[in-house]
C-alpha cells in the first residue's frame, strides 16, 4: 500500500506539471 501512494504521488506531481 505505501509502494501505491509513492506510484500515485509521483503521477500526481507529473499531472501537476
Amino acid at each position: 500500500m505505501r509502494i501505491l501512494a509513492s506510484q500515485s504521488s509521483a503521477i500526481h506531481s507529473v499531472g501537476k506539471n
